[in-house]
């Protein structure tokens, strides 16, 4: 089991699939800001966001174990690569459903610039 674990191949495909769930979250949010704006985000897109945070928490959470153990000495460059820009597209997330919340349109539309802002693959 241990091997299987610390197998290079199989934490790049973890760490890919996390990611790719991850940046499909991410594109659905910025187009649905696009379409239904501030106002609208929580009451007309479906899934919404907060619906759609729970796929990002999955991801998030096989990311965490890599992260948390000592797998990470095992990935290649381009995946670490990967395993951060997921985790601060993860924060992004994040943060523009909180402030989606809290009604605060500054706050939600720096974050969504900042999703657009991410490179990409």
């Amino acid at each position: 089991m241990a091997r299987l674990l610390r197998d290079d191949e199989y934490l790049q495909d973890i760490i890919y699939t996390a990611w790719a769930q991850v940046m499909r979250v991410a594109n659905k949010v910025i187009a649905q800001a696009d379409t239904y704006g501030f106002t609208l985000m929580e009451e007309l897109p479906d899934p919404n966001i907060h619906k759609l945070m729970v796929r990002v928490r999955i991801a998030q959470a096989a990311l965490d174990v890599i992260i948390d153990s000592e797998m990470c000495g095992e990935v290649v460059p381009d995946s670490i690569r990967l395993l951060i820009n997921a985790k601060e597209l993860i924060w992004l997330l994040e943060k523009a459903a909180v402030v989606l919340i809290a009604n605060d349109r500054d706050a939600f539309d720096e974050a969504i610039a900042a999703l657009r802002q991410q490179a990409p693959f």
